[in-house]
């Protein structure tokens, strides 16, 4: 947790392993972009059918699970925070009464967000 100057908001700052965002992709059968140009829902057992995604700002771009931009990492953990607990999620949507409470969340690589929320 980071508490801002404002003590009455926290702050998170999440990370997912890569073997979590591959299982949750293969759950969602996330379509990404093959090598040769068709559409494929991912599977990790075919990971070597879609080319690295070339994102400088992924922290896991030495890791297998690069084949997912920043866009595609982003809907995988914003369906984890979603979802009921005992689907191994955090219930944090809407309709939660904790998740009511989330003003706001901000991929950790987006300066100019970041730098807003900051001053």
């Amino acid at each position: 947790r980071i508490y801002g100057l404002d003590t009455r908001e926290v702050m998170i700052k999440l990370f997912c392993p890569s073997e979590r965002i591959m299982d949750v992709a293969e759950v969602l059968r996330l379509k990404l972009k093959a090598r040769d140009g068709s559409f494929v829902a991912f599977r990790e057992d075919d990971i070597g059918l879609f080319p690295a995604s070339g994102d400088s700002s992924s922290p896991l771009s030495a890791d297998r699970a690069s084949v997912f931009r920043s866009s595609h990492r982003q809907l995988i953990i914003d369906f984890i925070i979603r979802s009921r607990i005992r689907d191994s999620g955090a219930e944090l949507g809407p309709s939660s009464d904790l998740g009511k409470l989330v003003s706001g969340r901000v991929p950790l690589h987006a300066r100019d967000k970041l730098d807003t929320i900051c001053d």
